[in-house]
């Protein structure tokens, strides 16, 4: 029995312009036509549809299907051979798509804060989202393995929170700027000292946290575009450039503090 395109598509729930361009590309041409020239599927047909949805819903991309089923040898071979690989390509994309979601969420729980949200931010947060393994590797080569651990398997909810107060924070320190408050003034203080403890709570050794990081900072500085690259601003460059001069107003005050005050 053979169906005309229209028929077998309907049945097979595949559409007339799905049928053509396989055809076209070679994965499943009809072998019988009408007299009017019309495409006619059967059984054999309806066979070899069933096997491309089936390499489809498994990830293969058509020019895959296409080389596996009409290698000269068809056999299963070939598909033996490239399943552990196409298991690995598929976890992979299941990786990219959790990590996806995972932004997602975060960028909806920022966007319901209340806080004005800026590029900038929301570009660092989805980085950080994206590149996550790239960056613990780096910080594995470059910082003490406590303080690695700190940062390791935070749960959504912690990121979700330091979102919330970064961005408040991020406010606080535009309205500082809009409003010409000097750095050395103690809401400027008070806005580092908050920045500083968000990135510090989740480390015990606050000593050679510290000395690490100058230590990084040192390599950065001789290395400027390597941190833009790795672990872009949260802030922007006006933004950065306050939070140093009220970092330097700090250090400056604290060396003029008589010693045990």
């Amino acid at each position: 029995m053979k169906l005309t395109i229209s028929e077998f598509g309907r049945r097979a729930n595949v559409s007339v312009r799905t049928l053509r361009f396989y055809d076209e590309v070679g994965i499943l041409t009809p072998s019988n036509y009408n007299e009017a020239g019309h495409r006619l599927y059967g059984l054999e047909e309806l066979s070899k549809l069933q096997q491309v949805q089936s390499l489809k819903f498994i990830g293969y991309s058509l020019q895959d299907i296409k080389g596996l089923l009409t290698s000269e040898r068809n056999t299963l071979d070939d598909f033996k051979d490239s399943l552990a690989l196409q298991l690995h390509l598929l976890e992979n994309k299941r990786k990219e798509i959790d990590q996806a979601i995972s932004a997602i969420k975060r960028t909806q729980a920022i966007t319901e804060s209340g806080h004005p949200i800026t590029w900038t931010l929301l570009s660092s947060i989805l980085f950080q989202e994206e590149h996550m393994d790239d960056q613990m590797q780096w910080a594995k080569e470059n910082l003490s393995e406590e303080i690695v651990e700190s940062f390791i398997d935070v749960p959504s909810a912690d990121w979700e929170r330091w979102d919330k107060e970064m961005l408040a924070i991020s406010t606080e320190v535009k309205r500082l700027i809009a409003n010409n408050v000097p750095p050395s003034s103690s809401e400027a203080f008070a806005v580092v000292t908050k920045l500083t403890l968000l990135f510090t709570e989740n480390v015990e050794d606050l000593e050679a946290f510290s000395k690490q990081l100058e230590d990084m900072q040192k390599h950065f500085d001789d290395n400027p575009l390597e941190m833009e690259f790795r672990f872009p601003n949260t802030f922007t460059q006006e933004e950065a450039d306050y939070l140093e001069l009220i970092t330097q107003e700090m250090e400056n005050q604290a060396g003029d503090s008589p010693p045990g005050r």
